[in-house]
C-alpha cells in the first residue's frame, strides 16, 4: 500500500512538472497580470486610506498578501535553489514543503510589514 502511494505521488509530481514545463509562459503571464491587478488595487486602497475609509487598512493588508503570493509564483525567489538543494541531498518531502511554505510566508509577511511601515511613516 505504501509503495503504491509513493509511486502514485511520484507520478502525480512528474505530471505536475511536465504540465508546468509546458505551460510555464502562461503561468508566468498569469502571475504577472495578477500582480499588476494587485498593484492597481494597492494604489486604490492607499488612496482610500488617505481619504479616511475605515476598511482601507484591512483591504490594504489583504492586497499585500495577494501581491506577495502572485509575486512569489513568478520566476526567481529561490525556487531553483530549493530544487537544486533537494536534488543534491536526500531531503524529506515534508521538510522541503515546510521550507518552501515558510519562505513564501516570510516574503509575504515582509511585504506586509514594509507597506505598514511605510503607512506609519507617511502619517
Amino acid at each position: 500500500m505504501r509503495r503504491a502511494l509513493i509511486i502514485a505521488g511520484g507520478a502525480a509530481a512528474l505530471l505536475a512538472l511536465v504540465l508546468i514545463w509546458q505551460h510555464h509562459a502562461q503561468i508566468v503571464g498569469w502571475a504577472t497580470a495578477m500582480q499588476r491587478q494587485a498593484q492597481n488595487g494597492l494604489a486604490r486602497s492607499l488612496q482610500a486610506l488617505r481619504a479616511g475609509d475605515p476598511g482601507a487598512s484591512a483591504q490594504l493588508m489583504g492586497l499585500c498578501l495577494a501581491y506577495g503570493f502572485f509575486h512569489a509564483v513568478g520566476p526567481g525567489h529561490g525556487k531553483f535553489l530549493v530544487g537544486a538543494y533537494s536534488m543534491s541531498r536526500a531531503v524529506p518531502m515534508g521538510r522541503l514543503v515546510f521550507a518552501t511554505v515558510a519562505a513564501s510566508l516570510g516574503q509575504a509577511l515582509t511585504a506586509v510589514a514594509l507597506v505598514l511601515g511605510g503607512q506609519v511613516c507617511s502619517r
